[in-house]
């Protein structure tokens, strides 16, 4: 009796067939890790810029007995004499840049009636960045006390 040895054309094929479906699922998700990587990356850099102005307004709004002296869509004054101008994609403090690349941004005021007491609420609209932005607005309630 003869023994043969080797492999067959049909196991070679399935071979091949499963080794291309296995290439090219890892293919497809390569792309899709490198693609959602780059955007983690890119936008990270944009939440940076934010967290500049938001520390920055936080320490002001947090002060004491702090009023809103003048408001407009673009400009902001405080009672402490911060002000908080959106200029040329730029956000300053007192004349000085505190964050770049800024798309929009906007400042609104509204007072709001809680029990006996009226709370200042300022509400901050920002965008920052082109292609991979970071969007946020958020409610700041000033410290009336």
């Amino acid at each position: 009796m003869k023994q043969e040895k080797g492999i067959t054309l049909t196991s070679l094929c399935v071979f091949l067939v499963v080794l291309t479906i296995v290439m090219g699922s890892l293919a497809v998700l390569t792309n899709f890790f490198n693609e959602h990587f780059s955007y983690m990356h890119n936008s990270g850099k944009n939440a940076g810029e934010f967290t500049k102005f938001n520390l920055a307004f936080l320490s002001d709004v947090q002060t004491s007995n702090i009023k809103v002296n003048s408001i407009t869509n673009s400009q902001i004054e405080f009672s402490n004499g911060s002000k908080y101008t959106y200029k040329n994609e730029k956000i300053f403090r007192n004349g000085e840049v505190l964050a770049n690349n800024v798309k929009q941004m906007s400042f609104t005021k509204e007072d709001k009636q809680v029990d006996n007491s009226t709370l200042t609420i300022v509400k901050v609209s920002i965008l920052v960045g082109d292609k991979y932005s970071f969007n946020k607005t958020i409610e700041y309630t000033l410290k009336n006390y």
